[in-house]
């Protein structure tokens, strides 16, 4: 959830509609006062000031924690591959000791011989 809205909120048409939103904030209030009518939010637009702020706050915790569980999931990519490398190792440990045994077992045979006998080890 948090990181459909961080990816949403980081999208061209969010900046687009907050303009929007803003524009028509202002305009709404500038044309209340032209008309006579009492503006809910009279110019320097206090309210508009305290949502922007909000907005702000809430886009900053949205961002920091999108940002958090990307850097837990980099550390557990990085266990992974750490683990994963570790296996590979261990398997290719393994196989060279397997073909050593198979090279000690084939000492008394030909050198032509005892590599083909051990071809399947690796």
């Amino acid at each position: 959830m948090v990181e459909r809205s961080t990816a949403w909120i980081g999208q061209p048409r969010f900046l687009a509609a907050l303009g929007f939103a803003i524009a028509l904030w202002i305009g709404g209030n500038v044309f209340a006062s032209l008309t006579g009518y009492t503006a809910w939010d009279a110019p320097p637009f206090a309210w508009l000031q305290d949502v922007l702020a909000l907005l702000a706050f809430y886009v900053t915790l949205l961002i920091l924690t999108t940002q958090r569980r990307e850097d837990q999931l980099a550390g557990y990519r990085e266990q992974l591959t750490l683990e994963l490398a570790i296996l590979s190792e261990q398997k290719r440990q393994r196989s060279f000791l397997s073909w050593r045994r198979c090279a000690a077992t084939a000492r008394h045979w030909s050198t032509v011989a005892m590599p083909r006998l051990c071809i399947g080890m690796e």
